[in-house]
């Protein structure tokens, strides 16, 4: 049986899932269909404004406002709406009945898909088991933040730990050159 593990995203491995699901979206046949990005509050919410910036599209900002686009919508023109995991795919499954005489104007995404979801969004980026953290989630939500603390902690000993080799490195080179020049001289 497989444990779940608890996986901490940081900034700069958000930003990449980001640019994977923008790649994705623009090499898809529904690009330039896409006119409008809704986030689901809340985990939706800032991977809604990053592509609204990244697609160049309108962000929806409530769900009133997605009601009102929804019922002025014609065409082809796509609602692309976002959420940052589809676990269960119940927050999915339920705005896709509630909106079901619009769906052929609206695709589901998100950045996390877990397998034993019983909604697949088109768009997704990683699927995973793990119970996954952002770096925007608050102490009071994410009592394991501890855990992201401690691997940035890591992260950078790490770094330090290299710097601090380096320098001992360089020193000692330049102990050895300056033994070098003093052979050369003939001292």
């Amino acid at each position: 049986m497989c444990s779940i593990e608890k996986e901490v995203v940081t900034y700069f491995q958000y930003n990449k899932l980001i640019d994977k699901l923008v790649y994705k979206i623009e090499n898809s046949e529904y690009k330039d269909n896409i006119k409008y990005v809704y986030g689901i509050d809340r985990g939706g919410l800032p991977i809604s404004v990053h592509l609204s910036h990244y697609l160049n599209v309108k962000h929806i900002c409530s769900e009133k406002d997605l009601i009102d686009i929804l019922d002025s919508i014609y065409g082809n023109e796509i609602i692309l709406i976002v959420d940052d995991i589809c676990d269960t795919g119940k927050t999915f499954t339920d705005l896709n009945l509630k909106y079901s005489e619009h769906t052929s104007n609206i695709i589901f995404s998100s950045l996390y898909y877990k397998p034993h979801s019983k909604f697949k969004p088109k768009f997704y980026i990683q699927e995973t088991i793990n119970w996954i953290y952002f770096p925007w989630e608050s102490i009071n939500e994410n009592p394991n933040r501890e855990m992201y603390y401690h691997l940035i902690n890591k992260e950078r000993r790490l770094k330090n730990n290299y710097l601090e080799r380096v320098i001992v490195l360089i020193e000692f080179l330049r102990k050895e050159i300056k033994q070098i020049f003093k052979i050369l001289k003939g001292e």
